[in-house]
């Protein structure tokens, strides 16, 4: 199962080495998840472009698991075709996270976060100023640091989330 509107970063990586966050949310959602029972809400695009089912995990109290892992800074908040309606939803609970600085919103404090980003209004990704994909976009919007873009609902481009979120050791 993907979680449909949310997107964590990577664990397995080319380097080797998981990218920021990465190990705390398998590590959270295999603790919020592993021997548990949900009621499973599909999406309307069934199956992501690899194949797995897209849709969303409740809890017996409503709550779900992408609520949890986006609200402890674990997840971002992503666009995905059929996914309007959890984009929507996680996007205000983002931006309290974005309040509170917690997980990948710590980020948002170090001197690197306050660059221009570039937008990409078709796919709803941003990029790094760095990243040779930005030169490419024709619909782009320009935020003034990674808060503004994160508060906007858009989504690292996976191209240059190394540049974005750069390891700190």
């Amino acid at each position: 199962l993907r979680y449909a509107g949310i997107n964590t970063l990577e664990l397995h990586t080319e380097s080797g080495k998981p990218e920021p966050f990465a190990k705390e949310a398998y590590l959270r959602n295999k603790e919020l998840t592993e021997g548990k029972y949900f009621c499973l809400e599909k999406v309307l695009r069934e199956r992501d472009r690899y194949g797995r089912l897209l849709g969303e995990l409740y809890f017996p109290n409503g709550t779900t698991v992408s609520e949890i892992l986006v609200s402890e800074g674990l997840a971002l908040v992503c666009y995905y075709e059929g996914s309007g309606k959890f984009f929507e939803k996680y996007l205000e609970v983002q931006r309290r996270a974005i309040e509170r600085r917690v997980g990948l919103f710590s980020y948002l404090d170090k001197p690197y976060s306050q660059r221009e980003f570039i937008g990409n209004k078709n796919s709803r990704r941003f990029h790094h100023p760095a990243c040779l994909e930005s030169k490419e976009i024709k619909k782009r919007i320009i935020f003034k640091n990674l808060e503004e873009a994160l508060k906007a609902g858009y989504c690292p481009s996976r191209n240059c989330i190394n540049l974005i979120f750069p390891s700190e050791n």
